[in-house]
């Protein structure tokens, strides 16, 4: 029952539906799911199961980071801003990590969590399309992401559909992640995000020619095909000439024009040179180089920073950037040893075919994020869980081994 309700909020987070059934939007459902679950969660397996968390590294640097995060309000540009966002986007992220960790506590179990998210791929891009007939320009629809965010979506997650192409899964598991599969590649195409097509690219370069692809080569060969063929029928909705200046950054307005991305950046480092050990702020960004550039005598602009891990470094300073790249490389390493597949262990559990499209997938999410903002998305979240869990599974499979 409680996993039930926790696999319906994991949907209700990352599908949002309430971004299309606008009807159901005026009961916040993904509040009053977070706190269902989390009381849930905590009555029924959460006293007894407390202690399995006290020597867990990556749990313990999720708390310092929010921690850091909190102690940085009194000191914020704006305090209001930064609590209000801490209370109510990174605190239920956190919730996420804490209930995600205490009840998946087995391959099946995460499993169908994985399947979870595929799903909520599934019904975002799929009920996207038909919404969103004759949309002009770059591909998005909803009211959660702009062709962007949309992008980073659909490549954080379409990935973990390979895990059921390459298994003998029932046909509804399979034909959920062909579509998914197909239609995001598609919408991430559309989108005209070029940070989403250099993540695509690194996602499809790994599916297509690493030794990790969870696909055989005759299911690769007809990949090939079918985005070829794809891509050719579709090319007069791709924005070629947008994509084309990747081959000519040197003359892109983000490195060019003040108001680019590389100026931004730039920005952003002295920024943090004048905060160096709370930062701005969370939430601040935006706030923080307007008022910056208006104190210099420039147009005040308020811009986002079009990268996560300038938003972190400059909102929660070097302490909290430093906690946050552990967990990046923290999840990195888990998702590494479990992909290899080396050890016997993970053979007979498993363990390995999820690790690779796990680990395909986080990779796809930070070459895209690179060039976001979402540093504070629960999609990131997901993924912390994800090692969280794969770590304490791939020890209890040593353990049973062991003894």
């Amino acid at each position: 029952m409680v996993k039930g309700l926790f696999f319906l909020w994991t949907f209700v987070l990352i599908a949002r539906p309430q971004d299309f059934f606008y009807f159901i939007a005026p009961f916040r459902p993904a509040l009053v799911l977070t706190l269902i679950v989390f009381f849930a969660a905590a009555l029924s397996v959460g006293l007894k199961d407390a202690s399995s968390f006290k020597n867990s590294a990556q749990l313990k640097r999720y708390l310092f980071l929010y921690a850091v995060m909190a102690l940085g309000v009194p000191f914020s540009i704006h305090r209001g801003v930064s609590f209000d966002f801490i209370l109510f986007q990174v605190f239920p992220n956190l919730l996420f990590f804490y209930v995600s960790v205490l009840l998946i506590s087995s391959r099946r179990d995460l499993e169908n969590f994985i399947f979870c998210v595929c799903c909520a791929n599934f019904f975002y891009v799929g009920l996207g399309l038909l919404t969103s007939s004759g949309a002009q320009g770059r591909f998005q629809f909803g009211s959660m992401y702009d062709a962007n965010d949309l992008a980073y979506f659909l490549i954080s997650t379409f990935p973990l559909s390979f895990y059921y192409l390459s298994k003998n899964e029932a046909l509804f598991k399979r034909a959920v992640a062909f579509v998914s599969v197909v239609f995001s590649i598609a919408v991430s195409v559309m989108t005209g995000s070029r940070g989403g097509l250099l993540g695509l690219g690194t996602v499809l370069l790994l599916v297509l020619f690493s030794r990790w692809s969870p696909l055989k080569l005759i299911h690769r060969i007809l990949f090939v095909i079918i985005l070829i063929v794809g891509v050719t029928v579709n090319l007069d909705k791709i924005d070629v000439d947008r994509f084309g200046t990747l081959l000519n950054a040197e003359t892109d307005y983000n490195i060019t024009s003040e108001s680019g991305r590389l100026s931004i950046w730039k920005t952003a480092l002295k920024l943090t040179m004048t905060h160096p050990f709370t930062g701005v702020g969370v939430g601040c960004f935006a706030n923080a180089i307007g008022s910056y550039r208006q104190e210099i005598g420039e147009i005040p602009r308020w811009q986002a920073p079009h990268n996560s891990f300038v938003q972190l470094l400059t909102e929660v300073g070097l302490v909290g950037f430093c906690i946050f790249l552990s967990m990046v490389s923290s999840a990195m390493m888990v998702f590494l040893r479990c992909a290899r597949g080396d050890s016997p262990i993970l053979n007979v559990s498993c363990l390995a075919p999820v690790g690779r499209v796990i680990f395909i997938a986080f990779l796809g999410n930070l070459v895209t994020s690179f060039f976001l903002s979402m540093a504070y998305s629960i999609l990131l979240t997901l993924f912390f869980a994800f090692s969280f869990i794969l770590q304490n599974l791939m020890e209890r499979e040593a353990g049973g081994v062991a003894g």
